[in-house]
């Protein structure tokens, strides 16, 4: 528990790293202490697809870690999503032998530009279809979008918030806690 605290700790601190007291960093400060250990709840029934097929994949919510990648139709979709650098980090994972599951979670308005973004980087791991949101709706995400990132344990508790890619720190921390 106390490593996980630390993780936290660690976290907060490179929000701040800029060395600026603002309302701002106290309001992110905050936000993550709010999720940290809550419980996500993740619809299943959903739509999952794979190569923009639909597939079935029971065993996706099972793992022993999973990494919750929410996106929504805010703002510039491929600049937040960068495919190709999730699909290193789960190749990564594999090679690893680390029992995670990425639960990408869309949810759109419009899904041609992200299943543009799919075929352009060759992006073969599911995807959840989230068309009603229905993820948002029982968890209430923040609308910061950098708070819709979570490492998820077996329990779906929150261990780390934030996006892994772009952040060599955040990434780290990732690979640490689901090494474990």
């Amino acid at each position: 528990m106390k490593y996980l605290i630390s993780l936290l700790l660690i976290f907060i601190i490179g929000l701040n790293s800029c060395g600026s007291k603002s309302p701002k960093n106290d309001n992110n400060k905050n936000e993550l202490l709010k999720w940290y250990g809550k419980e996500i709840l993740l619809p299943k029934e959903m739509e999952i697809r794979s190569n923009l097929k639909v597939i079935k994949c029971p065993d996706l919510f099972s793992e022993k870690y999973k990494i919750i990648v929410y996106v929504d139709s805010n703002g510039c979709v491929p600049c937040r999503l960068v495919l190709f650098e999730w699909r290193e980090l789960i190749k990564e994972t594999k090679r690893l032998k680390i029992d995670v599951a990425f639960l990408f979670y869309i949810s759109l308005n419009n899904y041609q530009i992200f299943e543009q973004e799919v075929l352009k980087n060759k992006f073969e791991y599911p995807v959840i279809y989230d068309r009603d949101d229905r993820i948002n709706q029982l968890n209430h995400f923040p609308k910061n979008q950098q708070f819709h990132f979570f490492l998820l344990n077996s329990k779906n508790k929150v261990l780390l918030v934030g996006n892994p890619i772009g952040n060599l720190k955040l990434k780290q921390l990732y690979l640490q806690q689901i090494s474990k």
